[in-house]
């Protein structure tokens, strides 16, 4: 009524009210009457934004890897956001009047794309597939040091990355050729495994033999009491004594 209306926004909002192209009052979380038709609103929010992103790119060795992952980020100085995008508010304050706050995650992930591509571009595939815990940290110190992001008046959070994997046709030589590896271990170890089991069967019979070779080659100790035959030259006692009996006889 009368271009009379009120307006209140989430704490996490920073709301910015112009009045003569001069801001006239500013803050989080506001609430408050204004007149319309002599009134522009600017709403930045201010809260972390969770931005899921996937590109492709390529490695050193020209293979084609998915990459995907999540940037967390912030409004850190939204003053100056405000003055860069246009985060104006329609007049029944219920919308945007242009595209640019949805535009703003797709500039947070060409950065994350740009340096992310400089990263795999120093790997080959194998590395990069494994390395995606390298690629976070290098793409977070280069953020650090990168310009677009600050100059946004944002802030970045966190990044992760979830997964680094090759096109369906490369992942798949790949899966065959580990799985080849692997078969081909295995039937060493099975063929080691035989090996040491025949050497150890042939080591028993060396043995076994040996034993009986020595049963063999042991004298049969009833050839050495006197009880048997004896040797070929000792007589035994007992002969002995019955001759010398019939020749005093025969005197």
């Amino acid at each position: 009524m009368f271009g009379i209306k009120f307006i209140k926004v989430q704490p996490t909002t920073y709301l910015l009210q112009y009045r003569g192209g001069k801001v006239v009052r500013e803050g989080l979380g506001l609430s408050f009457f204004y007149y319309a038709p002599a009134t522009s609103l600017v709403a930045v929010p201010v809260g972390s934004a969770d931005v899921p992103f996937i590109f492709q790119e390529t490695t050193v060795d020209f293979q084609a890897v998915t990459i995907q992952g999540q940037v967390t980020y912030r409004v850190g100085d939204p003053k100056r956001l405000a003055a860069l995008l246009n985060f104006t508010l329609t007049p029944n304050g219920h919308g945007y009047a242009s595209e640019d706050p949805k535009k703003l995650p797709e500039r947070v992930i060409h950065v994350i794309n740009v340096l992310a591509r400089a990263e795999l571009q120093k790997l080959p595939l194998r590395d990069a597939i494994r390395g995606s815990d390298g690629i976070v940290e290098a793409v977070k110190k280069r953020l650090a040091t990168a310009e677009e992001i600050p100059s946004l008046g944002l802030e970045v959070l966190g990044l992760s990355v979830l997964a680094i994997k090759p096109v369906p046709e490369t992942a798949r030589a790949l899966e065959a050729e580990a799985r080849e590896k692997l078969f081909r271990e295995l039937d060493e170890a099975i063929y080691a495994q035989r090996g040491r089991a025949a050497g150890t069967g042939d080591q028993g019979k060396r043995v076994e033999h040996r034993n009986r070779r020595g049963e063999q080659e042991t004298p049969d100790p009833r050839d050495t009491d006197g009880c048997g035959t004896g040797s070929p030259g000792k007589a035994a006692p007992g002969r002995e004594g019955s001759t010398r009996r019939r020749h005093r006889n025969g005197r």
